[in-house]
């Protein structure tokens, strides 16, 4: 099952506080997208290629969820991040919407710390 499958069956949200506010600012998500990473020059991390529309529609719905449901999604995203547990050691870069992103990345993105 994909990530946009799992937003849309399980259970949302309807607090809303400052940092979810500012997690899906629209300006706070481009300025993010505009500072390029620091592991950009290896090649690793895509993220300036994601989607803007994409990326602000996925944050609206992943901050839409309870506080369990999106530490348990990250949780399972950290323990499947690759197909052979040597893979999945480092965990440094991740896939979101499709593209490899650095964790850095992924945590500025979701406007939440690492």
């Amino acid at each position: 099952m994909d990530m946009a499958t799992v937003l849309m069956v399980i259970e949302t949200s309807t607090e809303s506080n400052a940092c979810t506010r500012n997690a899906v600012d629209t300006a706070r998500i481009a300025r993010v997208l505009a500072i390029p990473c620091h592991c950009a020059d290896a090649g690793v991390c895509q993220a300036r290629t994601l989607s803007f529309n994409t990326l602000c529609l996925f944050l609206q719905r992943f901050h839409s969820l309870t506080t369990e449901c999106k530490a348990h999604l990250i949780s399972t995203a950290y323990d499947t991040a690759g197909p052979k547990p040597e893979d999945r050691a480092p965990r440094t870069a991740w896939h979101l919407l499709g593209v490899r992103i650095c964790v850095d990345a992924l945590a500025a993105l979701l406007g939440m710390s690492h």
